[in-house]
């Protein structure tokens, strides 16, 4: 799923952008292993992720606007489907809190194998593409991010599981984009923090913690050997629904 580095769509949850380098010596005794570094841990959960034949997890994105006006809480609950080689089903709803409070979001993303869709159940509008020949897990999720320059930080836990900590850096911001731009996006920037499961290689936990905006992203109920009907990757379009025309590249991707 991919972090934001400001509120935005998971792409979804795109929301996850990050960094790369060797284990501290404060690793020691910890169960490190010489040869670990932040990009081989990195490494291995991607490819755990990448390897998946299906899958499914509940996700829970918390995004906190620190500065500027409305400040406030929106919190997404994603469930996720996935089937190889490219069929996947991602269900969000969004509720806001504080200055946020009106926002309230609830929207489909699904792939049958022949096409990918997306739904807006509140205008009842929907877009469809053809679909990839081939998807991974990891890529529905947003893990597959570049791994130049990510750090090992001390291990720790989340809950009982014993867990590597990895930092990957922001990446660097588009030569086009205006001093003032920078400006506007600067306090939204910060590196993206991921916890990893030492045993299994999941990610439980990522965090990405801004001057202006705090995102934190958990899963639960992981699983890799999911058993998921085949008809709930098949969209049918409810009663009075619209089917319209992709946004243009670079546009908002939701119809």
């Amino acid at each position: 799923m991919q972090v934001p580095h400001h509120s935005k769509r998971f792409a979804s949850c795109s929301v996850l952008r990050t960094l790369c380098a060797c284990a501290a010596a404060s690793l020691v005794g910890t169960g490190f292993a010489s040869a670990q570094s932040g990009t081989a841990v990195f490494n291995k959960m991607e490819a755990h992720y990448n390897a998946a034949s299906s899958f499914s997890a509940t996700i829970t994105l918390t995004q906190s606007k620190k500065q500027g006006k409305p400040t406030g809480s929106i919190i997404s609950t994603q469930h996720v489907l996935y089937r190889a080689p490219n069929k996947f089903r991602v269900e969000t709803a969004a509720n806001g809190s504080g200055g946020m409070a009106a926002i309230h979001r609830h929207d489909l993303r699904m792939s049958d194998g022949a096409a990918m869709v997306e739904f807006d159940p509140a205008t009842k509008k929907y877009i469809s593409r053809p679909a990839p020949p081939k998807l991974t897990a990891g890529q529905i999720l947003g893990l597959a991010v570049p791994t130049s320059g990510i750090k090992l930080l001390p291990a720790t836990h989340v809950g009982a599981r014993a867990v590597w900590v990895v930092e990957v850096p922001v990446p660097p911001l588009p030569a086009t984009i205006s001093p003032q731009q920078r400006g506007q996006i600067a306090p939204f920037l910060a590196p993206t923090v991921f916890y990893i499961d030492k045993q299994t290689n999941e990610c439980l936990r990522i965090v990405h913690d801004a001057p202006a905006a705090n995102t934190e992203v958990t899963f639960t109920s992981q699983s890799f050997k999911a058993s998921v009907p085949a008809s709930l990757f098949h969209f049918v379009p409810p009663k009075g629904a619209t089917l319209v025309q992709p946004p243009a590249p670079g546009a908002q991707p939701h119809p």
